[in-house]
């Protein structure tokens, strides 16, 4: 089978088929993805100091998806933004309105000249397009582990369309995932929603040869805080948190261990990510493959057809 064609497998038309996370956690090569995903979102939050905050924050990774997400499927306007965080149950109309003016205070968006009687149109900046870039690169380097036609797609994300689509794709089974998925998991509420949570998840799946770690790890309050810009004390209180809601053991001497509740919501939810990932990038590179072969395919009808004059010119006797 052709890496393109192992591809094609996750193409799962934005679904997420129990077949599918068992393939992919049976696969040998997930704990290395695993890692991978962890090791690139630390450093391309070290590279991208505006990613950094993005990752650090739950509230700003949901508003940088959604200018993403409105960019890449028509358009970002207020009434738009609106319809999305309604049917994501996530916001109110007034918190859309809100959104909007913390993704302007971020620098993610800026409006364009507006048309009369049309709503304001709003686009991403050049700023905020290379930061969702670099950061749509470190995932997708993660799976290329055990997907290598993933190479392709990385670099195809210099052109703006395929990194609009890949965009919308990746976004539409987020949110999909979200809509299926218990919010309400401790592993959601202690780490993915908290400040800081997901790196502090990362440093813990890149502190051990096992990953997930299958045993007790060290882990250093104070290098966390230093490397994450965020209080020790914070840290403290999400990991006693993570403790009490069985997800952790802290077990003395700056080391932690995952229980087994724990290890079962962190597999689920990497999974998930990279089954959203898998699937946007196949259809991606799906869609890509079939927007060339009709380029091609004009082309060669423009080039073959004869010129009108030259066949007039030809049938003139001498």
């Amino acid at each position: 089978m052709g890496d393109v064609a192992r591809l094609m497998r996750w193409d799962a038309k934005g679904g997420q088929p129990p077949e599918a996370f068992a393939r992919l956690q049976n696969d040998p090569d997930f704990p290395h993805a695993l890692r991978a995903l962890a090791r690139n979102m630390i450093e391309a939050g070290e590279r991208d100091k505006a990613l950094d905050g993005i990752f650090k924050d739950a509230g700003r990774y949901v508003a940088a998806m959604c200018a993403a997400y409105l960019h890449a499927s028509g358009g970002l306007t207020l009434p738009r933004l609106k319809e999305l965080c309604a049917s994501l149950g996530i916001l109110s109309m007034g918190g859309a309105r809100a959104l909007l003016l913390y993704l302007r205070y971020l620098g993610y968006v800026r409006p364009l000249p507006q048309t009369h009687g049309e709503p304001q149109i709003y686009v991403p900046t050049d700023a905020f397009v290379q930061t969702w870039r670099g950061h749509m690169r470190a995932a997708l380097g993660s799976i290329q582990i055990f997907e290598p036609a993933v190479e392709d797609l990385i670099g195809a994300l210099d052109d703006t369309d395929v990194l609009n689509h890949f965009s919308k794709l990746h976004s539409d089974n987020l949110f999909a995932s979200a809509r299926s998925t218990d919010q309400n998991m401790a592993f959601f509420r202690v780490f993915m929603q908290r400040y800081a949570g997901s790196q502090i998840v990362w440093m813990i799946l890149v502190a051990d040869k096992d990953c997930p770690p299958s045993g007790p790890v060290a882990f250093s309050v104070s290098a966390a805080a230093r490397k994450f810009n965020v209080s020790r004390m914070h840290i403290k209180r999400l990991l006693n948190d993570a403790e009490r809601e069985g997800l952790i053991r802290l077990e003395g001497g700056g080391t932690l261990a995952l229980t087994a509740k724990g290890h079962e919501q962190l597999v689920f939810v990497y999974s998930s990510q990279f089954l959203c990932l898998l699937d946007a990038a196949a259809r991606t590179v799906r869609d890509k493959a079939v927007r060339e072969d009709r380029t091609r395919t004009q082309a060669l009808m423009v080039t073959s057809e004869p010129a009108p004059h030259r066949i007039i010119s030809e049938s003139i006797p001498a």
